[in-house]
């Protein structure tokens, strides 16, 4: 648990740069919602980094992303986070490509799918973009152009095996929009590419999204925002056949996936609402949920402190879960 002061501190302060930029959004999201000198001593359950929890308990835990909307699971809060990362490929491909008259034609497209990115993996499943994608990779380069070209999270052999026979240089944003068929993958959560592939004029090919963040990517339709594929990416080829024999469906589907976004992101009404949003989510913590969290003992809220601030994000999260479920169940009864 945070209290806003410890969010500033953090973003100085902290050694992992991640997680300073966490704090740092999170820290100006409360103040341009809140008077600064009102917000100082409010506080906060949130839980960083690129995973969602397997949350068993209903506290108030604010997160980048949470688990598709079709889970009957406990559901955290999320607000937009690590907003650079996921947004900054998006306002490029805009300002560089869109506003410039760079995208290419959807006639002058090569009829591939095209995909780069690293060998991250989701930690909830323990299943990793390289057990998906392997399968692809150097199959058939009369439809498709997929690799990796960041080779993470795996070592030894299996790492030496990926870089020579899976990997690939990256390519610029102008050079993939060169693709019709854009394929996204997730990784550690949610693909970080996706939003600016959605805003393009090409299409975007993925399974359905079991994560969701600001960008509510489990509300988007298949056949309608994107071309479906199975879970585990095994009828690929299948869906790309479908795709060449449907290419004025692909364009409408292409049309319709940056309408999408222009709502979500790009247009003025967008950014009005994204910034009512934002003050109307963190005037509502407040209200539901500060005056339980401040009776939580001192010593245990210091504690927990130490905890997000000093230990890994995984140890930090269970124990700053469990401190503030001990307390708030003494608080209860009576006992704090």
């Amino acid at each position: 648990m945070f209290r806003t002061t410890d969010f500033k501190e953090c973003m100085s302060s902290h050694r992992k740069r991640t997680k300073a930029v966490y704090c740092r959004d999170t820290y100006h999201t409360i103040n341009n919602a809140l008077d600064e000198a009102d917000s100082s001593n409010n506080h906060w359950i949130v839980s960083f980094g690129d995973r969602t929890q397997r949350i068993k308990e209903t506290l108030p835990i604010i997160t980048k992303a949470r688990r598709s909307a079709l889970s009957f699971a406990p559901q955290p809060i999320v607000w937009l986070l690590n907003k650079e990362r996921h947004y900054n490929d998006l306002e490029v491909y805009h300002r560089d490509i869109v506003k410039k008259g760079k995208e290419v034609p959807w006639s002058e497209k090569l009829s591939k799918v095209f995909w780069r990115g690293a060998t991250t993996y989701n930690k909830d499943t323990d299943i990793s973009r390289h057990d998906y994608l392997a399968q692809w990779i150097n199959y058939d380069d009369n439809h498709t152009d997929i690799a990796f070209s960041k080779v993470v999270q795996i070592t030894g052999f299996k790492r030496e095996y990926v870089k020579k026979q899976y990997f690939r240089e990256k390519q610029s944003l102008l050079e993939m929009n060169r693709y019709k068929y854009l394929l996204s993958i997730e990784g550690n959560d949610v693909a970080t590419g996706l939003k600016w592939m959605l805003y393009s004029n090409s299409v975007v090919f993925m399974s359905r999204p079991t994560v969701a963040t600001w960008a509510m990517e489990d509300l988007l339709v298949p056949f309608v925002h994107y071309i479906p594929l199975a879970n585990d990416y095994s009828n690929l080829l299948e869906m790309v056949k479908w795709a060449n024999d449907h290419d004025e469906a692909c364009q409408e589907i292409s049309k319709r996936a940056t309408e999408f976004i222009e709502h979500l992101w790009m247009s003025k009404q967008a950014k009005r609402s994204t910034i009512y949003l934002q003050k109307s989510l963190v005037k509502s913590y407040v209200d539901q949920f500060d005056d339980s969290l401040s009776k939580c003992a001192p010593d245990t809220e210091k504690m927990v402190n130490r905890s997000i601030l000093h230990l890994s994000e995984e140890d930090s999260f269970e124990r700053s879960k469990m401190l503030v479920n001990n307390t708030l169940s003494e608080s209860e009864h009576g006992g704090a």
